[in-house]
């Protein structure tokens, strides 16, 4: 996952599980104020668990945080309003 991400990026990224939604409250509860966005693909070949995308927007408005969906591979192919139509869900930002 590392190659061709600079160090200084690396050095201000932190990763959680897709799928687990404690795994992202933990880093919330970890850095608290501290983290500015969760950037993630709305699917990662396997869908997203009931209720995940939504629990981890909430998780990122009750902490400050925008929620950004990586479409570049599930933008129009998954429907043709991108994965975040048909998974019902209104990210912040989305690429």
């Amino acid at each position: 996952m590392n190659a061709g991400i600079p160090e200084a990026v690396r050095n201000l990224t932190v990763t959680f599980r897709y799928n687990d939604v404690a795994s992202v409250k933990e880093l919330f509860d970890r850095y608290p104020g501290r983290l500015a966005a969760l950037i993630m693909e709305p699917s990662r070949g396997d869908d997203p668990t009931d209720g995940f995308l939504h629990k981890v927007q909430r998780l990122c408005r009750d902490n400050g945080a925008l929620l950004i969906l990586d479409e570049m591979i599930t933008g129009f192919r998954w429907h043709a309003g991108g994965a975040q139509k048909l998974y019902g869900i209104e990210p912040d930002l989305s690429t």
